[in-house]
């Protein structure tokens, strides 16, 4: 959990480089810009298969629209954690479904 911090580029590229199978940055303040950076990194990262960004309240739908970007080329996520986004909307939503007509790995989405 990354509680309260403000996440830099570098910061989510380094986190993501070093996560192994499993990222959380629940909680934590990561905004449309983190998401781009972690969207970058997903699109060529293909050994985490799961992704908690559960309750992150500051990603918008820039964010969203990346992330789906970078998870349309992604081959390994399995499930992603977007739980108490409260951003997301119905944009955010249809980016992240146009996704996944080239993403077949990604079988599990928490959208609760």
């Amino acid at each position: 959990m990354m509680n309260g911090m403000d996440l830099t580029r570098d910061e989510v590229l380094a986190r993501l480089h070093d996560a192994g199978g499993t990222l959380e940055f629940c909680w934590s303040r990561l905004n449309d810009e983190g998401c781009k950076a972690l969207a970058e990194g997903l699109a060529s990262n293909q050994s985490l298969t799961s992704l908690d960004l559960s309750d992150c309240k500051a990603i918008g739908n820039d964010g969203f629209k990346a992330l789906a970007e970078g998870l349309a080329s992604n081959e390994a996520l399995l499930s992603i954690n977007l739980s108490g986004c409260e951003s997301l909307s119905d944009k955010g939503c249809r980016a992240l479904g146009e996704c996944l007509k080239s993403n077949r790995a990604l079988t599990k989405i928490d959208l609760s």
